[in-house]
């Protein structure tokens, strides 16, 4: 349905989304919009509607004045796109902002896209004179967010290179249509949803931000202010870098959309700070609400309490969000918001919501004094600058630190000023320890590796022939998806040693960030170069040249599918985490195949100089933290059994294998260090997975579905099928497999352009 109206003077196109749950607030938007619109101002309102009734098109269509409006009613139709958006939580109605091209009228060149759940407090027209200038969208920042890298979508954490690109919030832009169609926004939108369905965390605002990375231009802060995103937000020097504190103040004073983001809604609760705004534009629509004084009178009590008891709560979880996303340690977290909670929130929290008409000077005396606790040693003194502060200024902050008392102004600077000396005392007080990264790499296809694996050969077989299986030396391109998954989850390792037999990867871009090492530059035992061992190979790591005395070391199907923080490895005090295998360690040294007679052998002389019960498991397939020091204890400690396994060319029963004596001794504090703390990890748990090729391609095919899908923090893909059609086709299905879950090329890379 149509309503055509005479229109004279500027037409603004805009377009906002309806559907059963929100027309009242839908309209409610649509009146203060009008409200507020200049005289001579005229708006082409285009309504993309889903479950619309004919009575609520009507009631709202009776709510808007007609003089200066026409309503196109479109009906939107989402039943093709359901599996594409399936498993969110927000309302189909918010993806069909993707649609817009489709369903607006072709003439239509430009438009306000606006979300229903807000106010438009400001002309217009205003905003529709902030077109994008080169790319298609103009919009806001997103404070709760603010980069690319925060969206825990899983499309976007593999964009590592646009990691910390900057990121906007879809409820209010400015689309250039003409640019958007010749760019194919929506087609690419929908392909990345079709590639990974239902797994947008911010619905139709990831998808966007994810295909316009960096491509679109910033609208003011005042266009899409979020009350509690601007009276919440702490640390104003962390969204310095992408939105000015200047910029949000004015926001706050005059905001031009103030935008109802989160669970606490004005519609919902009388003690939002908007409450009353909202009631005052809703009371003009065809859905008011009886205003009664009771009502009213509950209203501003429960607004009160808000004030005084919920805001405080609500700010110290907003602090603890933004801690999280700009990496403050979990272990001083306390610390840092029990200073911001307490000097930025006092018993008149209001003023940061007000609209600048009261003085400061009357807002400062409304503020009493307020003790700010610091715990010992979080900082020694304040500052000597911080003396031009004090003065008799009421609602001073008196702050009590372990070098005595000093008392500051409450206000914007004192908050910026304190909050920027504690984040450097704490960085100061927590450095992270520099931890490089080994990995161990062959591929038979090499050069030069099947002329040194036939010689290697010819000298002497090995008795288990499975030591010298071809599947051993096979490399489906792991080390290169590896990488990425570390550089993209792992971004605190500092350089990456690759320990080859020979040549690298030819890809593989080397420098100050990645190093290649070879085996005559590591083995203790020239007669042992090149050696086919792992075994032997684990035991040489420690001489890797300018390696950092703890270290990860990876084999090349080992991978991160989600961020892994340093302290998952280093804990409090340098003490080490080790990740076990949830199996049992092999206790018959004469039985079973050649992994189990190697790790029940290593049992046995570990426990002999050790004692009984010190071995607890054995390595699980994942990135494990070593230590320079150990390695050598352990070397000076059993010298017979590390000289003849770094002598064995290929596996053998009688090696000593690393994976199950290191932990027993890093457990056991054998280097004079804290005893590390064992970790048993759990097939198919989400924090870890593996999976092997089997002769069953179906289960083969559904272990890798379950990776790609899952996303477990960490996984290993073991090809264990050797030489054949049928390993090779998995092979491509890994490699397809690995490219759809990291397709941007890492740092260690080459560039092909």
């Amino acid at each position: 349905m149509t309503v055509d109206l005479t229109v004279t003077g500027r037409a603004v196109n805009v377009v906002v989304y309806f559907d059963a749950s929100y027309a009242v607030q839908a309209t409610t938007m649509v009146r203060s919009l009008l409200d507020n619109a200049a005289s001579d101002c005229v708006v082409d309102l285009y309504v993309l509607g889903v479950d619309l009734t004919a009575g609520a098109m009507a009631r709202a269509a009776a709510s808007w004045p007609p003089d200066r409006l026409t309503v196109h009613w479109i009906t939107v139709d989402l039943n093709p796109y359901g599996r594409l958006f399936r498993g969110s939580h927000y309302r189909p109605v918010a993806y069909s902002r993707l649609l817009i091209d489709r369903l607006l009228p072709d003439n239509v060149s430009r438009v306000i896209s606006l979300d229903c759940d807000g106010l438009v407090l400001d002309d217009i027209a205003a905003l529709w004179r902030q077109a994008p200038i080169r790319g298609c969208v103009s919009a806001a920042t997103d404070l709760t967010v603010l980069r690319l890298g925060n969206d825990p979508s899983s499309f976007t954490q593999q964009l590592n290179d646009c990691a910390d690109a900057p990121y906007f919030n879809s409820g209010v832009m400015v689309v250039d249509l003409a640019r958007w169609r010749y760019l194919g926004i929506t087609t690419r939108c929908l392909h990345l949803a079709r590639r990974y369905p239902g797994q947008a965390a911010y619905a139709d605002q990831s998808l966007l931000n994810a295909v316009l990375r960096g491509q679109w231009e910033r609208l003011t802060q005042r266009w899409n202010c979020n009350a509690f995103t601007i009276a919440e937000s702490c640390f104003p020097s962390f969204r310095d870098r992408f939105v000015t504190t200047a910029e949000v103040n004015d926001a706050r004073r005059r905001p031009g959309f103030v935008h109802f983001v989160g669970r606490t809604k004005p519609w919902k609760t009388s003690y939002h700070p908007h409450a009353e705004l909202y009631r005052q534009y809703q009371s003009r629509t065809r859905w008011a609400l009886p205003n009664t004084a009771a009502g009213a009178t509950t209203g501003w009590r429960l607004r009160r309490w808000y004030r005084r008891t919920m805001f405080p709560i609500d700010r110290y979880r907003r602090v603890q969000h933004q801690a999280v996303i700009h990496h403050v340690p979990r272990r001083r977290m306390g610390d840092v918001i029990h200073l911001m909670v307490t000097m930025v929130v006092d018993r008149n929290p209001s003023r940061y919501l007000d609209d600048g008409s009261t003085s400061t000077a009357e807002r400062s005396a409304t503020v009493p004094q307020v003790a700010v606790s610091m715990p010992a040693g979080s900082f020694d003194a304040l500052p000597e600058e911080f003396v031009a502060h004090l003065g008799d200024a009421r609602g001073a902050v008196r702050v009590r630190t372990a070098g005595g008392q000093r008392r500051l102004p409450r206000g914007p600077a004192t908050v910026q000023k304190v909050s920027q000396l504690l984040r450097r005392r704490l960085r100061a007080a927590t450095p992270l320890e520099p931890v490089d990264a080994v990995y161990l790499w062959v591929d038979k296809a090499a050069p030069g590796t099947a002329a040194r694996l036939s010689a290697a050969l010819a000298r002497g077989r090995p008795d288990f022939p499975e030591a010298a299986a071809e599947r051993r030396f096979r490399d489906h391109d792991e080390l290169r998806y590896s990488l990425r998954s570390l550089a993209r989850f792992a971004p605190w390792v500092r350089r990456v040693h690759v320990v080859t037999d020979g040549d690298p990867p030819p890809w593989l871009a080397l420098g100050d960030r990645c190093a290649h090492v070879t085996h005559d530059q590591i083995f203790s035992e020239p007669s042992g170069v090149p050696s086919f061992n792992s075994y032997a190979i684990e035991w040489q790591l420690h001489r890797v040249p300018g390696l950092t005395r703890r270290f990860l070391y990876l084999n090349d199907d080992f991978f991160l599918g989600r961020p892994v923080a340093h302290d998952r490895y280093l804990q409090a005090g340098g003490r080490q985490v080790v990740y076990l295998d949830q199996g049992a360690v092999a206790r018959n040294r004469h039985a079973g195949d050649l992994v189990a007679r190697a790790h029940a052998h290593t049992a046995e002389v570990t426990e002999a100089r050790l004692g009984a019960g010190v071995v607890v498991g054995y390595f699980s397939h994942t990135p494990q933290l070593l230590d320079c020091e150990l390695l050598r204890t352990i070397e000076a400690l059993w010298p017979e059994e590390y000289g003849r396994t770094s002598r064995s060319t290929f596996r053998g029963p009688d090696d000593l294998v690393l994976g199950v004596l290191y932990p027993a001794a890093a457990i056991a504090g054998l280097s004079g260090s804290a005893p590390a703390s064992p970790q048993v990890l759990r097939y198919g748990s989400p924090e870890y997975s593996f999976v092997q090729f089997k002769q069953d391609p179906f289960d083969s095919l559904s272990d890798l579905a379950y990776v790609e899908q899952m996303r477990p923090r960490f996984f290993c893909i073991n090809d264990d099928l050797g030489s054949g059609a049928l390993s090779d086709r998995l092979g491509v299905f890994l490699r397809e497999t690995l490219e759809r879950m990291y397709p941007v090329p890492s740092r260690y890379e080459l560039r092909t352009e």
